[in-house]
C-alpha cells in the first residue's frame, strides 16, 4: 500500500524571521503576516526584496515554487541593477525627481 503525505498549513509570518531586525520588520508593510510586495518583490521599505513563499499574497502562488523564483529574481536582478546606476525607482533618481526647479 502506498501513502501520501502532505505537510500543509505552513503559515508564513514576517515577524518569525529571526535575523531581521525587529526595527526592520515593522516598517514593512504587512498582510496576514505576509510582506506585501511589488512585482518585482520589493517590500514597503526601499531595497528590501523578498522571493519565495513570502510573496505568494502579492505575486502569486508559483512564487511558492523554485520554477516560479525564476521570474521574480531576474526581475529583482534588474531593479537592483537599475538602483546601485541611480536609474529610475531608485533613492537617488527620487530625490532627482523631487529637486526644485529653478
Amino acid at each position: 500500500m502506498d501513502h501520501v503525505i502532505a505537510g500543509t498549513g505552513f503559515r508564513i509570518d514576517l515577524g518569525r524571521l529571526g535575523f531581521l531586525p525587529e526595527a526592520l520588520v515593522s516598517q514593512v508593510r504587512v498582510f496576514n503576516g505576509q510582506p506585501a510586495v511589488s512585482r518585482v518583490g520589493e517590500t514597503s521599505v526601499p531595497g528590501l526584496y523578498f522571493a519565495g513563499a513570502h510573496t505568494v499574497l502579492s505575486v502569486g502562488p508559483s512564487s511558492r515554487f523554485i520554477a516560479g523564483t525564476h521570474t521574480i529574481s531576474a526581475l529583482q536582478a534588474k531593479s537592483i541593477a537599475r538602483r546601485a546606476r541611480g536609474g529610475a525607482g531608485s533613492p537617488a533618481a527620487a530625490r532627482h525627481a523631487l529637486a526644485p526647479t529653478t
